[in-house]
């Protein structure tokens, strides 16, 4: 087990002990009922332990109002349930956002894997018209 400590936030990765998922997920239950304000994500064999109020959507809503990101459309990729705060901001602020590989979202597009979206930046980049930066 990997347990990463992140600013105001933990999250207990199992991807190496599989066998222990349901030890982790009553663990990390228990430490959410002992705390109040925080939420439990479920994610690709990881459990995040954040606070309710900040998501990767008001992260990049924050982005958003700094320079040099004012006045531009977000564009969010992701492929883990804890992505999806951060896909539904940029399409609801007019932008794109991306899942990456199977399963359920919310996002209006999709692409089979990191390299696909590699792909599509490094084509992205190279049609812009002059002067433009990505």
């Amino acid at each position: 087990l990997l347990l990463e400590e992140k600013r105001g936030a933990l999250a207990l990765h199992y991807r190496l002990a599989p066998e222990l998922k349901t030890e982790c997920e009553q663990a990390m239950q228990a430490a959410l009922e002992d705390s109040p304000g925080m939420v439990l994500l479920h994610g690709k064999m990881v459990l995040e332990l954040k606070p309710a109020a900040s998501t990767k959507g008001s992260a990049v809503a924050a982005f958003m109002q700094e320079t040099p990101f004012q006045g531009h459309k977000p564009v969010f990729a992701g492929d883990d349930t804890t992505d999806e705060a951060g896909i539904a901001y940029a399409q609801q602020a007019g932008g794109m956002g991306v899942k990456i590989g199977a399963g359920p979202s919310a996002a209006l597009r999709r692409l089979a894997s990191p390299q696909d979206l590699r792909v599509q930046l490094m084509q992205a980049a190279t049609t812009l018209p002059d002067g433009d930066t990505v």
